[in-house]
């Protein structure tokens, strides 16, 4: 269930608006943060007449049509519904504790150090032990140079 939020565009359209989602984009080389937009169709058929401009929230669902995969929701319904996400997730993250052994999100970030702690030591001490030394063979004995040929007079 994903939640959206951003500006009507267009009310062209009977019981559907168009809505422009706009966002943050992080560039992955050169790490500048540049503006996204998209647009989405999301169904309406509130009481309420949007206008063009108007800040609004859609709420993800089974497709209504080609475009339509979302759903114009109200501000009451937008908190309520942000409210049990935020408890599902939490639920979530307890049973997640609860089957590591762990009993709070404190231990569980210690947890987390301590194996990069040990990860660490685990690499540290690999690159400080010799490579097991393979016996070298000895080199192949190049052969000896050989002599410059004495010059050749020309007689002409």
């Amino acid at each position: 269930m994903r939640i959206l939020q951003g500006v009507v565009t267009s009310l062209k359209m009977q019981k559907t608006v168009t809505v422009t989602v706009t966002r943050y984009k992080k560039h992955p080389k050169y790490q500048k943060r540049y503006l996204v937009s998209r647009k989405y169709h999301a169904h309406y058929e509130g009481e309420q007449a949007l206008a063009l401009g108007d800040k609004v929230a859609m709420l993800e669902t089974k497709p209504i049509s080609k475009l339509k995969h979302w759903l114009i929701i109200s501000p009451a319904q937008e908190t309520k519904l942000i409210a049990q996400a935020q408890v599902k997730r939490n639920d979530q993250r307890e049973a997640s504790l609860k089957l590591k052994g762990l009993k709070d999100e404190r231990s569980a970030t210690l947890a987390v150090r301590k194996r990069k702690i040990n990860s660490n030591k685990r690499k540290a001490t690999l690159a400080a032990t010799p490579a097991a030394a393979a016996p070298e063979a000895p080199a192949p004995e190049a052969p000896a140079p050989e002599a410059p040929a004495a010059p050749v007079e020309n007689k002409s």
